[in-house]
């Protein structure tokens, strides 16, 4: 794990992309969501302590040897998308977008410890984790684990299956997590059963600031019909909402079916006596791997979202960005303008297809 200083964390670099996108945006309510949201009821939920998941850990046994699950061979949309002709003038290059200027360099590093030690069964780890004021929380596909910052671990870590114990879950997945500044809380999400009938989110989030005390956990199914399953989940927030997407692949052959996106109001989730996670529900299915902001603003009500719409379209490549806005007690899903450039990217490809600098 490595610290930086505040002022150049990723969220402002996404801050400001997504400031100047905002400044084209004509947004109209599409065709392609659900503009009533559907209600959805969680399958249970449970509010435990970090050491009674703990206790659950260790009653579960060991981590699972099944066979790797490789989620790289899962395409991320449908069929290439044409880019609408009205967004095709929209380009955003300018004479040197070839050559991006580099403002200031990276400092170094504050602090440079190990993190989680990556337990090698399934592929890929899917490493991911969030910075709060006291703790890391790093989450992998085999495990969960909290640090001081310092490195000293603060908790021993917890198999990611058995951290969602009693919830009825058989092989957890896909982890992602974020520190809410504006509440003070951390957010967990990870998905369930993969290809399976009983495949679902599921969704925690702390009492305090302290991840290794109690939290409240639930489970919601990704299709009521059980025709579809959920990959690859983005979490974002605002001041009143908890978004979670995933793509949904039909269980019969893999394919690709719909990008689905949940609206937790944060107000349910967030009271500790009596906590509940029933979110509203839209769907997009013209974009793929929709990804949330985390939005800092404690004045902002509108959530937005950033969609792949294409990587490449005849020598063009196009972003669409999406916002949640607030109408009374339920909320309304809007799309927004295309963003289009003549530097297309791929969409992914062969093994080592985007290799690093230097390796």
């Amino acid at each position: 794990c490595t610290l930086v200083p505040h002022r150049v964390q990723l969220r402002f670099v996404l801050a400001t992309m997504l400031i100047f996108l905002l400044g084209a945006c004509t947004a109209t309510t599409g065709t392609h969501s659900d503009d009533v949201a559907n209600m959805l009821e969680p399958v249970g939920g449970r509010v435990e302590t970090w050491a009674e998941i703990e206790t659950a850990s260790v009653l579960h046994g060991p981590l699972p040897t099944a066979e790797p699950f490789d989620e790289r061979l899962l395409p991320d949309t449908k069929e290439a998308q044409p880019i609408p002709v009205a967004a095709q003038h929209a380009a955003l290059d300018s004479p040197n977008s070839s050559s991006p200027m580099i403002l200031e360099p990276s400092p170094l590093p504050l602090v440079d410890f190990a993190g989680l030690s990556f337990v090698n069964t399934a592929i890929p780890p899917d490493t991911h984790g969030a910075v709060g004021p006291e703790h890391l929380m790093i989450v992998l596909n085999t495990q969960v684990g909290i640090l001081q910052k310092s490195g000293t671990p603060a908790a021993p870590p917890v198999s990611i299956t058995a951290w969602w114990s009693g919830l009825g879950v058989n092989r957890a997945f896909d982890p992602r997590v974020s520190f809410d500044v504006l509440a003070n809380r951390w957010i967990f999400v990870a998905l369930a059963d993969p290809r399976q009938a009983s495949s679902a989110v599921l969704l925690a989030v702390s009492h305090t600031s302290d991840p290794t005390g109690t939290w409240s956990r639930f489970k919601i199914a990704a299709d009521a019909s059980a025709l579809q399953w959920a990959d690859y989940p983005n979490i974002g927030f605002n001041r009143n909402w908890i978004i979670v997407t995933t793509n949904q692949y039909l269980r019969s052959n893999d394919a690709y079916a719909t990008s689905r996106i949940l609206a937790f109001p944060k107000a349910a989730l967030f009271n500790n006596a009596a906590p509940s996670a029933v979110p509203l529900e839209f769907e997009y299915d013209l974009a793929g791997t929709l990804v949330p902001a985390s939005t800092y603003s404690a004045d902002l009500d509108s959530e937005y979202v950033l969609g792949s719409i294409n990587g490449n379209v005849d020598g063009q490549g196009a972003l669409r960005l999406f916002s949640i806005q607030p109408t009374g007690s339920t909320a309304t899903w809007t799309n927004g303008p295309y963003v289009v450039t003549s530097s297309p990217w791929a969409n992914g490809g062969t093994v080592n297809f985007a290799p690093q600098q230097g390796s």
